[in-house]
């Protein structure tokens, strides 16, 4: 008798934990499973490193970072977990090279807003960033443009092909209304 209360005690304590780690587990996938999906190229003299977007209908903001180790003309592509929401460009972090940072620019970027949706990876586009020496040690960002790139979105599908195949991918350019993409363009059906 006191073994089968104690097997009864093991078969319910292990049941009870299974279950918690169950519901611990579908609780971290729930949380994450929106994705913002970019890739940023700096041309000029100054190279990007962190980019701010913020949210236009509340404190919500997003920082893609550590972009510095992204080359003057060589492009990385970043997949980084995002609140769902809408978002705008407000800050672009230029530095010199390692070392030196430059100035923040703030952007006002408001019609450029780029529509997040929840459970899914959002390809917000390519980030050319151009910059160029004004006057003597005088560097400035002159320009940035939002351009599709399709070997981005492959690049990014081939090697994290899980993903990708379990979630929607969505373009979600700035200033456009965001767009599911069939995956068997992407290779994944």
């Amino acid at each position: 008798m006191k073994n089968l209360f104690s097997a009864f005690t093991l078969v319910f304590i292990l049941g009870f934990s299974s279950a918690l780690v169950s519901q611990q587990s579908n609780a971290a996938e729930q949380e994450g499973t929106t994705y913002i999906l970019l890739n940023v190229t700096s041309d000029g003299p100054l190279v990007t490193r962190r980019l701010k977007f913020s949210s236009s209908g509340s404190n919500k903001e997003y920082i893609a970072q550590d972009l510095q180790n992204i080359g003057r003309g060589v492009t990385k592509y970043i997949l980084d977990t995002v609140e769902p929401g809408k978002y705008y460009l407000s800050s672009i972090y230029p530095a010199l090279n390692d070392r030196e940072n430059g100035t923040r620019v703030d952007v006002d970027d408001k019609d450029g807003v780029i529509t997040i949706v929840k459970n899914s990876i959002n390809y917000i586009g390519d980030i050319y960033i151009e910059s160029d020496e004004t006057s003597i040690n005088v560097n400035e960002i002159i320009d940035f443009i939002y351009e599709a790139n399709s070997a981005t979105l492959m690049a990014a599908a081939t090697a994290q092909r899980d993903l990708f195949q379990k979630l929607d991918v969505v373009i979600s350019m700035a200033g456009s209304k965001p767009m599911k993409i069939d995956k068997k363009l992407l290779g994944l059906e």
